[in-house]
């Protein structure tokens, strides 16, 4: 673990205990005040580490190239319209390339604020934010795979804002997530095709998968070529497929295969997944949001089914980020037990933030930690 490396990461560590154990007292009060002002403070924090870190991310350098490439020509521009706006954007308001990778993923941060108190009308906003921002999956995305953090923050708040009807923003938002990333549409996809799926299926559905998913970390299952197929006889637009087969290819999964990494380079994907599928199945009965988890349920199988393709791993970014919602959801199932399992998830949250966030290789670039 990176904590016992730097001086850095290990004041990261404190202050995220400080910030768990501020956001529980909010929360334990159920006072709204207090613990908007702790979200503030978090999201300050998040700022500090983003602003002043020593380091970039693997993607963090080609992105920094194409806005200078952009500024000069934003004819070249290789990524979709939504990501163009953003550049166009950042280069009217005159950043300068030292500051552009600190800013876009300060940007990720706010966003990510303004999402959570946008779907979370308790006040356990700051814990929520907390477990959001301290996980596998952010710190891949704030400081490396900018493209789908942004479409993933607009495709999340699209899903709640249709599972409140309000159809025509929600539809917005979705449009804009697609120009950051293609793969959202995926996600909207099963979203309302979650419709169709009955509770009692999504329970026996993940169970069954379960011991498929714990055995792909390690090992590939060769079902990918099921998938494959599936895909070539849908009637899917054109360009979608094309950009889902690419990743299929030969010459880009040797070179961006999960299964080329090392043991402790699959355990924190492999410790993020397992833990949240293993609480929705344990939890089950007790969780409310039956129509994300059906969503989830069919994004797993597609998870499974291509864990083979390239970054497959980034498929999961989809999923994972629901965990937080799902485990209070199941905290505020029962107000007279509130305070006793928002406690657990706390505790669930750091060992889980242990192995991943603080363990993942990507802190010895971004922190400078070393080896």
């Amino acid at each position: 673990m990176y904590i016992f490396r730097s001086e850095f990461v290990l004041a990261i560590f404190i202050f995220h205990l400080l910030f768990i154990i501020l956001a529980l007292y909010a929360r334990k009060l159920n006072n709204k005040v207090l613990d908007y002002i702790f979200l503030i403070l978090a999201t300050t924090f998040a700022l500090t580490i983003s602003l002043f870190r020593p380091g970039f991310g693997v993607d963090e350098p080609s992105y920094l190239e194409v806005f200078i490439n952009f500024k000069n020509n934003a004819d070249t521009f290789p990524f979709d319209y939504s990501f163009k706006i953003l550049y166009e954007i950042l280069s009217n308001a005159g950043i300068g390339n030292e500051y552009f990778n600190s800013i876009v993923s300060s940007l990720y941060i706010v966003l990510l604020s303004i999402t959570v108190i946008i779907t979370s009308s308790k006040n356990n906003k700051c814990f929520y934010f907390l477990m959001l921002l301290f996980s596998f999956t952010s710190l891949d995305l704030m400081f490396n795979a900018y493209r789908q953090a942004f479409a993933f923050i607009f495709i999340y708040n699209s899903l709640f804002l249709f599972l409140r009807k309000k159809k025509i923003k929600g539809t917005l938002l979705a449009v804009i997530s697609f120009g950051f990333h293609w793969s959202a549409v995926i996600l909207i996809l099963f979203y309302f095709l979650s419709k169709f799926l009955k509770d009692k299926y999504s329970y026996l559905i993940l169970l069954l998968l379960f011991p498929f998913v714990l055995a792909s970390m390690f090992y590939p299952l060769g079902l990918m070529g099921i998938g494959y197929n599936v895909l070539s006889f849908l009637p899917l637009n054109e360009l979608f497929k094309a950009h889902v087969l690419a990743y299929l290819e030969a010459d880009n999964i040797s070179s961006a295969s999960f299964y080329i990494l090392n043991l402790f380079g699959r355990l924190p994907l492999a410790i993020s997944v397992l833990t949240f599928y293993g609480f929705i199945l344990i939890f089950y009965k007790k969780i409310r949001m039956k129509r994300i988890i059906a969503m989830i349920v069919l994004m797993a199988i597609y998870c499974l089914v291509f864990m083979e393709m390239a970054y497959s791993f980034r498929n999961y970014y989809w999923v994972l980020p629901f965990f937080p919602i799902i485990a209070l959801d199941y905290a505020e199932s029962n107000q007279m037990k509130i305070h006793s399992r928002m406690i657990g998830i706390a505790v669930l949250h750091i060992l889980i933030a242990l192995p991943t966030f603080y363990s993942s290789g990507i802190n010895s670039m971004i922190f400078n930690t070393g080896n």
